[in-house]
Parts: structure tokens; sequence; C-alpha cells
């Protein structure tokens, strides 16, 4: 008897053993290795060391063809990037999974058809959430917990398709998110944000709180800037855009934390780090108000002037060369209403319904206030459509339910006008700095017959501009207002998807200051011409462009009246 007790006692010792099990590495690759034969036995294991991709994949592989439903990689570590990757735990039996530090969560369905998953938790920083839907498909999800800082994440939605999913919680700081509803999850009623938010894309679901962050909250303030130090300082590795643009708001953000709290030395600190890496919106900088309480400070003023010459944009685009003539061969062609494809445009968009009965000017707006209200701008989505001409990109967005970036609003709008008979062209606005900064704006150029000059139109904000008597302005005419320092009049219903008001201020004397530095149109304008014309770029005298052979200083050829096919 007592030896069958014995013999009981001593199983269920195995058992337990089995059930829970600690194990350590030494190197990534290595956890088939350290669990040998007990690996589709224990249920429940908690790693310490170095692990790497293949160890994740193996953890999958072993929940599948065994027992394992609980892991805890908290105390791990990755001895490479330390990425997860799409699909990394497709189908896994998993129920509890808990993670510590985290690079990078690099693409959708990391965590997908997951039927027993019930709960997963970030212990540790998480540097790069890429994508949407990082979960998909899990039918028991019920609670997701971020206990640590998340620097980034472009994920508008981390989870779909999870119908039990109650809690998102963050416990950390956010530097800069873009959540936003997750898809197809029922229960879900909101995020549970516990710590600072820097930059949060939508605020009606993550509001920035650093104008409003209690000082108890400022302890998860300087977690986020020291977890951001780790990028900065190249402790951990990072792509060039994480360490050239999010490091740059993120701690500008912090800087702006600080600033708010009355900390004066840590504002500037934080303030010269943003610098140093690159931030140099001046005029932002120049009345951003959570910024007043280091405003007197001369560091301050010091650290803003520094940037000056690179970051006011107004102050570069006056300080710009002159236009000046050249004997290039240039001319700017323009479709008559009659080609079979815009008499097609005109008559799948009824377009003479839009416009209405006005005259030219009533109807140019018209049409202008139409598109920006049928097609949203989306710059995630680029231009949707397989072949890029109005009808396709207007059926791509109303099928997918997207909008279209700049470009592709630009385009349409070129051909609904070009299709009313009136000569149009998409123009690229670049700044000086082209080949680094990849922000440019595309907006449109319309010929007015009763005004007898070009106009500005810009589809994205529903955008014209105007001199002080309420004359409407061309392009080249806004550009040498701007650089004179002569009034400029912007649209009082400007906006951005009639979610925010566009003013003068930012639109004009800073965006668009930026931007107009250098400017680029096809030759031959007409249905479906993106790529299929040659670029013409209008740049200042002695400026240095990618192709020097399609460029021209002259703009009396760049902004000629239009000559009709």
């Amino acid at each position: 008897m007592k030896k069958t007790i014995l013999c009981i006692i001593l199983l269920l010792v195995v058992c337990g053993s089995l059930a829970a099990k600690s194990v350590k590495t030494s190197k990534g690759g290595m956890l088939r290795q350290v669990l040998g034969e007990s690996a589709l036995v224990v249920k429940d294991i908690k790693v310490k060391g170095v692990i790497n991709a293949s160890d994740l994949e193996e953890i999958n592989r072993i929940s599948k063809e065994g027992n394992l439903r609980k892991v805890d990689l908290s105390k791990a570590e990755f001895d490479d990037y330390g990425a997860i990757s799409s699909g990394t735990f497709d189908g896994s039996l998993l129920e509890e999974i808990t993670f510590g530090w985290i690079n990078e969560i690099d693409g959708p369905a990391t965590f997908k058809n997951m039927p027993n998953l019930c709960s997963v938790k970030f212990d540790g920083f998480v540097g790069f959430i890429c994508s949407d839907a990082i979960f998909q498909s899990c039918p028991k999800l019920k609670e997701i917990t971020f206990n640590g800082s998340i620097f980034c994440a472009n994920s508008e939605s981390l989870c779909d398709d999870c119908p039990e999913l109650e809690r998102i919680v963050f416990n950390g700081a956010l530097g800069d998110v873009n959540f936003c509803k997750p898809h197809n999850c029922p229960m879900f009623n909101g995020y549970e944000v516990h710590g600072a938010v820097g930059l949060s894309r939508y605020p009606e679901w993550i509001k920035s709180n650093l104008t409003d962050m209690p000082k108890s909250k400022l302890v998860r303030l300087k977690q986020l800037e020291e977890d951001t130090k780790l990028w900065t300082d190249g402790h951990v590795k990072a792509s060039d855009y994480i360490k050239k643009i999010l490091v740059v708001d993120v701690f500008y953000d912090i800087a702006c934390g600080y600033s708010l709290a009355n900390m004066r030395d840590d504002a500037i600190r934080t303030l010269e780090i943003s610098i140093k890496h690159g931030y140099d919106n001046y005029s932002h900088m120049k009345c951003d108000k959570d910024l007043d309480n280091i405003r007197n400070d001369e560091r301050f003023k010091s650290l803003h002037e520094s940037i000056r010459e690179k970051g006011d944009k107004l102050f570069i685009l006056q300080h710009s060369s002159p236009y000046a003539k050249d004997d290039k061969d240039i001319t700017f062609t323009y479709a008559s209403p009659s080609d079979e494809n815009l008499k097609r445009v005109r008559s799948y968009f009824n377009l003479d319904s839009i416009a209405g009965s006005g005259d030219e000017i009533s109807q140019i707006k018209n049409i202008l206030y139409w598109l920006h209200d049928a097609i949203p701008h989306d710059g995630q989505h680029g231009i949707p459509g397989k072949e890029q001409n109005s009808i396709c990109i207007y059926e791509a967005c109303k099928a997918e339910g997207v909008g279209a970036n700049c470009r592709g609003l630009a385009i349409v709008l070129s051909e609904l006008y070009l299709a009313m008979g009136w000569p149009s062209r998409f123009v690229t606005c670049e700044s000086k700095a082209y080949d680094a900064d990849p922000d440019c704006h595309v907006i449109n150029m319309v010929w007015s017959k009763q005004l007898g000059k070009w106009i500005w139109v810009d589809p994205t904000f529903a955008a014209y501009v105007s001199d002080e008597n309420g004359q409407l302005l061309g392009i080249g005419e806004v550009r040498q207002r701007l650089i004179d320092g002569r009034p400029l009049v912007l649209n009082e219903d400007a906006n951005w998807n009639h979610k925010s008001k566009e003013t003068k201020e930012h639109y004009l004397d800073s965006y668009m200051a930026k931007n107009l530095y250098v400017l680029s149109a096809y030759q031959d304008n007409t249905f479906g011409c993106e790529r299929k014309s040659t670029y013409i770029t209008l740049v200042p005298s002695g400026f240095n462009y990618r192709d020097n052979a399609n460029t021209t200083t002259d703009e009396a050829k760049f902004f000629a009246a239009p000559v009709t096919k």
C-alpha cells in the first residue's frame, strides 16, 4: 500500500514538472534542444535567455503537436532584430502568451486562427507595430495588455474577427499611434489608456493627453523617453524611417509634455534631442502653445533660431533664386472635350448636373466640392484602381470603401475639368529638400476663360486662393506673393475630409511654402496621362534637380496660356 501511494506521489510530481517548466537558453535557436523529449508533453513553459524567430516557430509547432498551452517569454531576449513576423503563430493552440521586449511586430495576421487564445501580454517595450489586423480570427481572445511603452503603431485596427474581445489595455506610454476601432469585435467598448500619449491620429478612440496629464503620470513619460533613447543611441536596431522621422516626432512631443508640466530643463533637453535628429518645423515651434513655458528661455531661442535656415519654409522660399528665361522648346497641351474618353467621363459623372447652371467660376468650384465630398483624402491607400484615370479611381474607391491620396484626387479632378472643356493640369509640388523629404503635395491648375488666367484648386482640402480683393489666383501668383509678403486669402471652408479646418497660416505660410520650391506637370494632359507623358519641372535658376533634361527655369513657358489639341 505504501509503495502504491509512493508511486502515485512520484507520478504526480513528474506530471507536475511536465505541466510547467522553466528553461534557459544561451543563444537563439536552442529551444527544441533544451526542451528535448518533454517538448510535446509540457503545458506551460517559461523561457529565460536568448531566443530568435526559429524559437517562436518551434513554440507554434509544439503547441499544435503537443500539450503546450501557456508561454512566458517576458524574460527572454532576441539575438537579432527582435521582430515577430506575419503568420508566426498562425493556427497555434496556445491559450496565453506573455512577451518581453519586442522591437517590431511586422505584418498582419501574426496571431491568426488561434482557437484557444484568451489573453496576450506585452510586458516590455514594443517598438513598432507595422500593420493592421495583428490578431485575426481568434474566437476566444478576451484581453490584450501592453504593460510597456509603444513607440509607434501604424496599425489602425489591431484585431479583426475576434468576437469575444473586450479589453485592450495600455499601461505604458504611447509615442505615435493610429489605433481606432477593431474590426468585427462586437464586445469591444474602447481602449483603456493609463499612460502618456504623444501623437494619436484618431483622438475619438485614443486622445493625446500631454496637455492635461497629471504629474503622477510623468513617470510614464520618462519611461517613454528612456525607451526611445535605446533607438536613438543605437542600442536597438531601427529603420531609417524610425530614426529620422518617428524619433523626431516622439521626442518633440515629450518636450511638449515636460514644458506643460513646467519641467523646463527636461523640456529643453528633449527638444534638443529632437532637433539633433532632424526636427526642423520652425513655424510650428514658433506658435506651439505647449512650449510657452520655455519660450522665453535663452536656450529655447537659440534652438529655435538654429533650425531657421533649414526649417523656416517661407524663409527658404523667399531666399530662393529667381526664375529666368531659357531657350528650351516647351509647350503644354490639353485634350479637347470632344475626345471620346473625356466625353465618357462627362456622361459617367453627370458633370453638367454637378457643375450647375451658374457662371464658369461657380461651376469650377461646384466640381471641386463634389469631388472633395465623393472621395475622401486617404494617404495610406495611394491611388486605387488598376488604371490611373478618373473612372477607375472613382470605382475602386467606392468598391473598396477607401479614399485616394492627393495625387489620385488631382488626377480625377484634372480629367473632370478637361471633360468640361477647361484646360487643366495636376501639379506635383515639392520642397527644396525633395531628395530627403518624402512629403510632397499634388494640386490642380485650371484655366478660367472667364478670368483669362490659371487658378489654383486643391481637391484634398477643397481649397482655392484669392488676393485681398477676392481675385482668384494661380499657382505662380500665390508663390510670388508668398515671396513678396503680399496678402493671400484662403477660402473659409477649406478643410480636410470635413474633420479639421485648414488655415491660411498652416496651409500657405508653412505647408505650401515648403512645397512650392519645385513644380512638375505632364506636358500632354488628357485622359489617363499618368506615366504616359513627359514630365516638365519648373525650378529656380541654378537649382539642381534630379532630371535636368526635363527642367526649365522659365515660368512664362510653364504657366503659358493653354493650347488645345
